[in-house]
């Protein structure tokens, strides 16, 4: 949507610049600033050169978005073609030791639900959420600030795991599940994308409040700085009256 508006913008915009820089040759490293004596002209130029650079700053964060769900996904939807294509639904089990498979193996489990099977039977109503949810994400992916690392972490990987699940439901109907672990419910790739994109959000909102309260401990309080000023003040009237 954001593309379409700036296509738009620019075409509108192209031959005023073109007619400008004839008449009053700007360089182009002076587009960000306001030209004197161009008058709307040179607003042109600046709004068009913070479209510009708007554009950029977008199409960077979508390209890490896509470069990082996209490995997550194809080792998610990787992982479960091997188990359809090796092992007979719910009968079939593997491990890579005898010893291991008490406690855990692979398995080839359908599921009509969420994550770890849960709500079983409501696979469509939340094909249409995860859709909602994956656009949403789409949209505020970019407008996060690049300091607020962990929530664009975070929705990288609560992405990967909503999309890589998706395309089983839109392809096959279905989940495939295949990571038994104990008696846990059975889950897969894209549930374990989910489980730490959720994780890693609740740290750097926990990481984020100790730091707000560490800087608070340390800054003055409103008392203090009022104390400090009296003080100061009466210092300056004493030495005044010296």
């Amino acid at each position: 949507m954001f593309a379409i508006s700036f296509i738009t913008f620019h075409r509108e915009v192209v031959a005023q610049i073109v007619t400008v820089q004839k008449l009053y040759p700007v360089k182009l490293s002076s587009f960000g600033q306001v030209q004197p004596g161009l008058g709307k002209y040179g607003t042109i130029l600046a709004n068009y050169h913070a479209e510009v650079l708007q554009l950029k700053k977008y199409i960077r964060a979508y390209l890490i978005l896509a470069l990082f769900s996209g490995l997550i996904i194809a080792l998610d939807q990787y992982t479960k073609w091997l188990v359809r294509s090796n092992l007979q639904m719910w009968t079939d089990s593997w491990a890579p030791w005898d010893w291991l498979m008490p406690y855990a193996r692979i398995v080839h489990v359908p599921n009509t639900g969420v994550a770890f099977g849960m709500f079983q039977g409501l696979g469509n109503l939340f094909a249409v959420l995860i859709i909602i949810v994956s656009l949403v994400i789409i949209y505020i992916y970019p407008r996060v600030p690049e300091s607020d690392w962990s929530l664009r972490l975070a929705m990288g990987f609560q992405l990967s795991g909503a999309v890589g699940n998706l395309i089983d439901r839109l392809t096959i109907g279905h989940v495939t599940d295949f990571i038994s672990v104990g008696n846990f419910a059975v889950f897969n790739v894209a549930d374990s994308s989910v489980v730490v994109g959720t994780f890693i959000l609740i740290l750097g909102v926990w990481i984020q409040e100790r730091n707000e309260k560490k800087n608070n401990a340390n800054s003055p309080s409103p008392e203090e700085e009022m104390r400090s000023t009296s003080t100061g003040s009466m210092n300056i009237s004493e030495d005044y009256e010296q």
